[in-house]
């Protein structure tokens, strides 16, 4: 949630881009992509640009007896999701 964030920003309009990721750790995505690392993060708190590696999640699912496969893959979280600067 990104209230306490604006609510710190409020409060001290020089808070430290450290204090920032505290509060707010990365971007969330609407896909629900695993997002790897928090340098992308640091990078676009500190300088408005950066960039963010995300992954894909997915897990097996056993199927009943009756179905013809034993088991499928179910993706639960995807990463196709581009955003740029207009």
């Amino acid at each position: 949630m990104c209230v306490p964030p604006l609510q710190e920003l409020i409060r001290d309009p020089n808070v430290s881009d450290a204090r920032m990721l505290q509060l707010l750790p990365g971007p969330d995505f609407p896909t629900g992509g695993i997002i790897m690392g928090n340098q992308g993060a640091k990078d676009m708190y500190s300088s408005g640009q950066g960039s963010v590696v995300m992954r894909a999640a997915s897990h097996i699912e056993a199927l009943p007896a009756s179905a013809r496969r034993q088991s499928r893959q179910v993706n639960s979280a995807l990463t196709a999701a581009v955003y740029s600067r207009p």
